[in-house]
């Protein structure tokens, strides 16, 4: 067999394998994923996700009640299923912190994790809502 029919029949093995039991495929998936990126296991972060009382770590929406990030299908097979908390994490030590919503998760991340900003951001609120949030300081 030539390398490149041994790389087709490897292929289509995979995918019959995959198709035959799609949800221990999403499961491995997600436990190499979590292994490559944070470095915990999927019993890891549900230990987590029990200690935070299934909370965001910010805001403190239970996962029950939080808007899921995009369940597609990636390119690499990962489909986000499960908890509606993601792992928040350091990215200069890849250090794992706590489990956020991922609106929260994508604030930090927006803000650049610099505390400076995230205070600025405070100061600001504060300045042009100083009584009720999203009612002061607008003009129209």
């Amino acid at each position: 067999m030539e390398p490149d029919e041994r790389r087709d029949r490897n292929t289509w093995l995979k995918q019959q394998k995959r198709a035959a039991n799609p949800e221990e495929h999403t499961r491995k998936n997600r436990e190499w994923a979590f292994r490559r990126k944070y470095g915990i296991t999927l019993a890891q972060f549900d230990q987590m996700r029990e200690a935070q009382e299934y909370r965001c770590a910010i805001c403190g929406g239970h996962e029950d009640d939080l808007p899921r990030q995009n369940t597609k299908r990636r390119l690499d097979g990962f489909q986000g299923l499960g908890s509606a908390l993601v792992v928040d994490h350091c990215h200069d030590s890849n250090r794992v912190r706590k489990l956020l919503c991922w609106k929260c998760n994508q604030g930090i991340g927006c803000f650049r994790e610099d505390p400076a900003v995230l205070e600025s951001a405070l100061r600001y609120i504060r300045e042009v809502c100083p009584t009720e949030p999203g009612l002061g300081g607008i003009s129209g």
